[in-house]
């Protein structure tokens, strides 16, 4: 078919878009500009304003939303569009009076919802690759130092067997460093050292192995989390802190880190660490 003088302005763009992809094949992995964008929601927001949608309408469109979750690709998509952003003090006084016209049954329903088990699966799901700013991560540590200078002796006990079941669980065999430096202590000393799997928490802390003879202690420093980028410590610093933590309770501790093991993975400095503190060390009492 050709088009013709006569022919239909539906004609014209059928002949035009023959063999193109169309609808969704035409836009992936396409952007719209920031002007188009823009003009898309002022068309949508001057037309919600002259038109209102009916209550048959939006009970169509819920019944049909209801058991379809929406692709990955779209969860990823609204949440690095809506990432860093900022919500209006108009937007947050709407979600406030929302918030209040929710009933006490349906809040409940909802926190059930989040604190089920597919719940905290979403939740989790939600952030993986998400980083927090040095500004937030010093704000919740903040907070967690507050909360726990004014937390009563009942709810530091509680505290600390959930940080036990925890560590016990996600860490119960120690990362790849850990699993190495145990291999290396059960070869220079025999029965000296076990991993700590969660069971011996000192002032709050979990050291990386115990001794079992004596009251010593050694502690596997990552950079990542342990870096100056992420603690504003340096490595002096970090190291002092973490030694005079534990030396109130009367333990004697030594800091290994994981980059130098890494680099020069020899028994050399480990060994040589571990002397110093069996020479200062006590008996612990069996």
């Amino acid at each position: 078919m050709r088009c013709t003088k006569g022919s239909s302005w539906a004609e014209k763009i059928s002949l035009t878009l023959r063999g193109r992809p169309t609808g969704r094949r035409y836009w992936a992995g396409k952007k719209m500009s920031l002007r188009h964008r823009e003009n898309m929601s002022l068309a949508r927001r001057s037309w919600l304003a002259t038109h209102s949608i009916s209550s048959d309408t939006r009970a169509k469109i819920a019944e049909s939303k209801v058991g379809k979750s929406r692709p990955r690709y779209v969860i990823d998509a609204m949440r690095n569009a809506n990432l860093g952003r900022k919500h209006s003090l108009l937007t947050r006084m709407k979600m406030s009076s929302a918030n209040n016209g929710i009933s006490l049954k349906l809040r409940k329903k909802m926190i059930a919802g989040l604190h089920s088990p597919e719940g905290h699966k979403n939740m989790s799901l939600a952030q993986i690759g998400r980083k927090h700013p040095p500004e937030v991560l010093k704000r919740m540590s903040k907070a967690q130092i507050h909360r726990w200078k004014s937390a009563s002796t009942e709810t530091r006990n509680s505290m600390l067997q959930k940080m036990c079941k925890t560590r016990a669980n996600s860490l119960s065999f120690g990362n790849h460093l850990e699993r190495k430096i145990a291999v290396i202590l059960d070869r220079l000393y025999p029965g000296e050292f076990r991993l700590n799997n969660g069971e011996v928490a000192i002032g709050g802390k979990f050291p990386d192995f115990v001794g079992i003879k004596r009251k010593i202690l050694l502690e596997v420093f990552g950079s990542y989390w342990h870096g100056q980028e992420r603690t504003g410590l340096t490595k002096s610093q970090a190291e002092s802190r973490r030694k005079s933590h534990f030396a109130k309770f009367g333990w004697h501790t030594a800091i290994i880190w994981g980059k130098s093991c890494r680099t020069r993975f020899d028994d050399v400095d480990i060994k040589a660490k571990v002397d110093y503190l069996m020479r200062r060390a006590v008996q612990r009492p069996s």
